[in-house]
């Protein structure tokens, strides 16, 4: 069925602009992070690894009550906008050249979200494409791997993109603006696959939620 194929090419083109995103955010995060004029040393990654998991449940938390209130697609289009925000927001405040602790404690809160909404926005998108293969897991390794290409392109982007932005807090901004773009490809993938319960073809579809 076409439509219930597009479907999946879009949900899959969201997962893989997602997954770009991440990889530009966190090699300009870690570039930060580590940086001896705005960030900390290499130990303290350890020590903000350790918040990952609580902000990880927190994340959950809050996406359930979403997901229960307004189904899994308002749920994507929510943690994915907000993914971006997060970004760009904290972007915009380290380019304003705040004091170092406050640089600190801001790169720190990114460093924990993107390892927490990386998983979070990825399952979202597994469930979704899960339930439209029905099973196929022929597509499953390429879906995967086209993920796994477009990390590897943007981590091959990286360095020229500091230098033709002029700095690292830029990209962020970037890897942001990809994920708006990912939300609306995650959007239309969602519109095409009531299309496709509405034809009754794909019966788990019936559950999800405008």
């Amino acid at each position: 069925q076409r439509s219930r194929l597009q479907a999946i090419i879009l949900m899959s083109l969201a997962n893989a602009l997602h997954f770009s995103a991440y990889e530009l955010g966190r090699s300009a995060i870690m570039a930060i992070f580590t940086s001896d004029a705005t960030g900390f040393d290499s130990a303290a990654i350890t020590l903000a690894t350790g918040f990952v998991s609580p902000f990880s449940i927190l994340l959950l938390w809050i996406h359930r009550n979403v997901f229960d209130r307004y189904g899994p697609r308002r749920a994507l289009l929510t943690s994915t906008v907000a993914y971006s925000l997060l970004l760009a927001s904290v972007a915009m405040l380290l380019q304003s050249n705040p004091p170092r602790r406050v640089t600190q404690c801001s790169i720190v809160l990114l460093f924990i979200a993107k390892n927490a909404f990386v998983q979070l926005l990825a399952a979202q998108h597994w469930s979704f494409l899960t339930t439209l293969l029905q099973r196929k897991t022929t597509y499953t390794s390429i879906i995967a791997g086209t993920a796994s290409l477009a990390s590897t392109l943007s981590a091959s982007l990286v360095s020229p993109l500091v230098q033709y932005l002029q700095s690292l807090t830029s990209v962020i901004l970037a890897a942001s603006c990809i994920l708006l773009v990912t939300a609306l490809v995650s959007e239309a993938a969602y519109a095409l696959a009531h299309k496709v319960r509405r034809l009754q073809t794909c019966p788990r579809i019936l559950t999800m939620k405008r």
